[in-house]
């Protein structure tokens, strides 16, 4: 049963992760997920496509300030101070996928 992962692209996009993690993720997801995330892309739509698509699109005009930057981020305080220890990136994102299709959030 294909059930296509392509809206944990959407996803991504919501946590400032297009520019960066997405063809991470993506080939992350076709390497674990098999025949489930046939859909998914691995390809990146370079930033002056981005433009042009916003020009149409006011979903796409939200991550347009987003396009060439790097959030560097940590979780260093978190780990310090609650001697929390968290799950890694790639499990933390097949965990999300999977519950995902598991809530039937993803279209097929």
């Amino acid at each position: 049963m294909d059930l296509g992962l392509s809206g944990v692209i959407v996803f991504c996009s919501y946590y400032r992760l297009v520019t960066k993690c997405a063809p991470h993720i993506a080939k992350l997801l076709k390497s674990r997920l098999g025949a489930t995330a046939k859909r998914v892309t691995t390809r990146e739509l370079p930033n002056w496509l981005v433009r042009i698509a916003a020009l149409r699109d006011p979903a796409i005009r939200l991550i347009l300030p987003e396009l060439g930057t790097y959030e560097n981020a940590t979780n260093e305080k978190a780990k310090k101070i609650l001697g929390w220890t968290p799950r890694s990136n790639e499990e933390a994102i097949l965990a999300t996928a999977e519950s995902l299709l598991r809530l039937g959030l993803l279209k097929g």
